[in-house]
C-alpha cells in the first residue's frame, strides 16, 4: 500500500484519523510505502490556475469590452491574460485528469472537482490508486 510521505493538508482531527489508519494496517502486516505526491499536486495547482484565468478571462471579456479603460485595472489585466491562453494550452494543463506514476510502481490518478478549492485542503480532490 502506497500512502502519501507529506502531512495532510486537513483538520487534525481527519489528519490523526488517516495517521491512525495507516499505523493500524502497518501493524496488522500490511507493508507500507511512503510516496511524495508535491510534484503531481503542484501540476494540478497550475493546471487549475490555466483553466481558471482562460474561462474567467472568457466569461468576464464583455465587460473588458463593455467599460475598457473604467474596468478596475487589476482585474482587466487578468482578463487580457487570460485570453492570452490558447484552447490547446487549457487542454494540455486540464486538472481533471492528471496522471502520475510513483518510483514505487504504482500508478495514480488526480482528479480535482474544483482543482482551486484543494489548495487549502477543502476542494474535492480524490487520489485514486489504478490496480
Amino acid at each position: 500500500m502506497e500512502v502519501l510521505n507529506q502531512s495532510l493538508n486537513a483538520s487534525r482531527k481527519l489528519a490523526n484519523a488517516f495517521r491512525n489508519a495507516v499505523s493500524l494496517l502497518g501493524r496488522s502486516g500490511v507493508s507500507i510505502k511512503a510516496i511524495d505526491i508535491a510534484q503531481m499536486l503542484k501540476k494540478l495547482d497550475e493546471a487549475g490556475d490555466i483553466e481558471m484565468f482562460y474561462e474567467g478571462a472568457r466569461y468576464h471579456e464583455p465587460r473588458l469590452k463593455e467599460y475598457g479603460s473604467r474596468l478596475d485595472q487589476p482585474l482587466a489585466d487578468l482578463i487580457r491574460e487570460g485570453l492570452k491562453i490558447s484552447p490547446e494550452t487549457l487542454q494540455r494543463g486540464q486538472a481533471n485528469d492528471l496522471r502520475w506514476q510513483s518510483p514505487n510502481g504504482g500508478a495514480f490518478q488526480v482528479h480535482a472537482r474544483d482543482p482551486h478549492a484543494c489548495r487549502d485542503g477543502t476542494g474535492a480532490l480524490g487520489l485514486i490508486h489504478d490496480w
